[in-house]
């Protein structure tokens, strides 16, 4: 059975890869699209892939054909595509193209699925606290706590508080919910603002899009776009909505501006600046500006390893204090029983 996944960047990596080797091998563009619809292992694959055969079944280029999913396919790509007047140049257009996306996902993805991980593992230990607590607050606690009245003694402290907390939870579990659904609403809107605010953290997700910039940067650059066209169209290759938008602002004001090679250096690390000032004069700029996306997916391998582990460590130790204060809170009426009897 199909399974109905969304569709991810390496998915798109992974098709055109094989549409580039089909074509390469010289088969026809409609068949290579045919070939590719079989055996998806994703159902929303499976009929992108099956939209693009219609569409090139009906006359369309593989340019127009991929121009009616802008969420799949960088404007840049689409505009390389264009160049392309048969099957066999087609072929040689994709071979930059799958460089640029093998390189980019291959190095990103696993920083990004790291990261990922240590938010599921909150989530996971977070999930495993408050189950311990509504368990606690609903078979045990009330037990101890009719055995103290019952001596005449009052419980704990520590018991009462963890008691308190979850009886307000108990009470406005609705609240909590809504306040739930409202900061997953906000998080999956700003998101990227969010991270990118964040110590630590915001960095490493700031160079990880940065590196991505400028491997778009530089595969514009290697199309022979303009200046400005390149910055602008660039942008769809990080991947994130808000600093996209930030890139396409720059460009509109490098556009405007008597040097836009200036605009650009002045938005970007001195590292950046240094590397875009050496290729506008040797005119290496494409070679460059994918060194210096390597450089900072460097950068971004070993800073989130670093952040993975003590991320991972803060979770655990601060998870760690507020399950054992919710067992120390179940205990203690145990071991203070025998004063009160």
């Amino acid at each position: 059975m199909l399974r109905p996944f969304k569709i991810q960047a390496l998915d798109i990596t992974e098709f055109l890869t094989e549409l580039h080797l089909l074509l390469k091998t010289g088969t026809l563009l409609p068949e290579a699209l045919a070939l590719l619809q079989q055996d998806q292992d994703n159902a929303r694959m499976q009929t992108l892939t099956a939209s693009l055969h219609d569409s090139v079944q009906q006359g369309a280029s593989l340019a127009q054909a991929l121009s009616q999913y802008p969420q799949y396919f960088e404007s840049f790509i689409v505009d390389a595509l264009k160049t392309a007047h048969d099957d066999t140049a087609l072929g040689e257009c994709l071979t930059p193209i799958v460089n640029y996306r093998q390189a980019r996902d291959r190095q990103s993805h696993p920083v990004l699925s790291r990261l990922r991980g240590i938010f599921n593992y909150f989530l996971a230990v977070l999930a495993l606290a408050l189950l311990l607590l509504g368990m606690m607050s609903l078979f045990v606690i009330p037990v101890f706590a009719d055995m103290f009245q019952g001596f005449g003694a009052d419980l704990p402290g520590l018991t009462q508080a963890v008691l308190h907390v979850s009886e307000v939870i108990l009470a406005f579990w609705w609240l909590f919910l809504i306040l739930g659904i409202v900061i997953i609403i906000v998080l999956r809107r700003w998101a990227s603002m969010l991270l990118l605010a964040l110590p630590i953290v915001g960095g490493v997700y700031h160079k990880l899009l940065l590196s991505r910039l400028f491997r778009s940067f530089g595969l514009c650059l290697s199309q022979d776009m303009p200046l400005s066209q390149a910055m602008s169209q660039s942008a769809d290759g990080v991947l994130d909505s808000y600093y996209a938008q930030r890139i396409r602002t720059l460009a509109d004001n490098a556009q405007r501006s008597s040097d836009p090679f200036a605009v650009w250096k002045a938005a970007f690390p001195r590292k950046a600046a240094h590397i875009m000032t050496v290729g506008q004069h040797t005119q290496q700029s494409p070679a460059l500006l994918a060194t210096l996306a390597d450089h900072y997916q460097q950068q971004v391998d070993v800073q989130a390893e670093m952040v993975y582990r003590l991320g991972t460590a803060l979770i655990t130790v601060v998870m760690g204090l507020v399950i054992g204060v919710i067992v120390l809170a179940m205990y203690l009426p145990i071991f203070k029983m025998g004063s009160v009897i």
